[in-house]
């Protein structure tokens, strides 16, 4: 969720909070409704946590994977620079730079599907097998390379099968139905005072909201409203294109 959108939203459901918290006063005391409070606030809690615990692993593991895949492709780069085959190190850094500037492009629910990101990368394989080995120093650097590609395809891979894993429609279906039965809780109990019965509405609505903000982000694999792997991506991007003079 772009951030514009977010503070619209939010400006939004604070609006309708204050309304809502206007309009109805509640109908039970907060005694005959504390149980159903209870309950379906513990049910909500345990569960959003349990949904933010596993989107975080899930992030947290594709960020890693990301930054391991993105430091071997700056290590191709960097050795590329004293290999012999002047020609094919051109091609294998316009290869790498192609790849990278395209990567940014995919929505991560469509990463498992992206064929065309999938053969750039596989073409730096295809490069790297046709590259001259001309001396000693060129055979070291070019097993140094084939390292580096494996690392960068052993992350990728991983990367491709945690971003096909989000959440699922039903336990986005769950966190939804829940976080309503608790607000619509609280604005069932009658509150002996009026502003605090208020002020614990909007409180408790704008709270439920920002619970299901931050999942979608860090489930949709968002920073600071940022796709994670716009800023590595972009610094290795231009770190080549200095090198090819671009």
């Amino acid at each position: 969720m772009p951030r514009d959108e977010s503070l619209i939203y939010s400006a939004i459901i604070v609006a309708l909070s204050i309304v809502a918290a206007f309009l109805f006063p509640g109908l039970f005391p907060m005694e005959d409704i504390s149980l159903y409070l209870t309950v379906t606030g513990l049910i909500y809690g345990l569960f959003a946590a349990f949904a933010i615990g596993v989107s975080w692993d899930r992030y947290s593991r594709i960020v890693e994977n990301l930054h391991e895949e993105i430091s071997s492709e700056v290590n191709i780069h960097l050795l590329l620079k004293h290999v012999s085959d002047k020609k094919a190190a051109l091609k294998m850094n316009e290869q790498l730079l192609n790849y990278i500037t395209s990567v940014t492009e995919i929505p991560w629910n469509k990463y498992f599907e992206a064929e065309n990101a999938h053969k750039k990368f596989n073409k730096l394989f295809d490069i790297f097998g046709r590259m001259d080995i001309k001396n000693e120093k060129d055979a070291q650097i070019f097993d140094d390379i084939g390292d580096e590609l494996k690392e960068a395809a052993k992350a990728r891979n991983q990367q491709i099968v945690l971003s096909s894993t989000p959440l699922s429609a039903s336990i986005w279906s769950l966190l939804l139905l829940l976080s309503g039965a608790v607000v619509v809780g609280v604005y069932l109990v009658a509150f002996s005072s009026s502003v605090l019965g208020i002020f614990t509405k909007i409180i408790m609505s704008a709270f439920s909201f920002a619970i299901l903000v931050v999942l979608h982000q860090i489930d949709s694999m968002k920073l600071a409203e940022d796709r994670v792997e716009a800023i590595p991506n972009e610094r290795a991007a231009q770190m080549i294109r200095k090198a090819l003079k671009l």
